[in-house]
């Protein structure tokens, strides 16, 4: 089994190297992915406002503790990067597994 496999873990690439963690990367390109039992839940970009778009069409989502101004495409400005005490994983409520 890989990290990949299951559970919460961050994908990340540095130098042209792509990495995966289980700790929320603190050195990255541009972006980091967020990734719970082998789906995107989301991604954060590494900007002036560091927004965090949300993935809705998993069984599982990212739910943020704290509310935070959205930018014109909905999705949150952190103002900062993320740290494992902003959000939890949760189920999604609206999946409907697709047959």
């Amino acid at each position: 089994m890989k990290i990949t496999d299951f559970g919460l873990w961050f994908l990340h690439y540095y130098d042209g190297e792509r990495l995966c963690s289980t700790s929320i990367p603190s050195a990255c390109a541009s972006a980091f992915a967020i990734y719970y039992d082998g789906k995107c839940l989301g991604m954060q970009i590494m900007n002036s406002k560091f927004p965090l778009d949300i993935m809705l069409k998993n069984p599982h989502i990212i739910k943020l503790k704290k509310t935070y101004t959205e930018n014109r495409w909905g999705e949150p400005e952190i103002g900062r990067p993320l740290s494992l005490d902003d959000f939890d994983i949760v189920e999604n409520p609206d999946y409907q597994e697709q047959k």
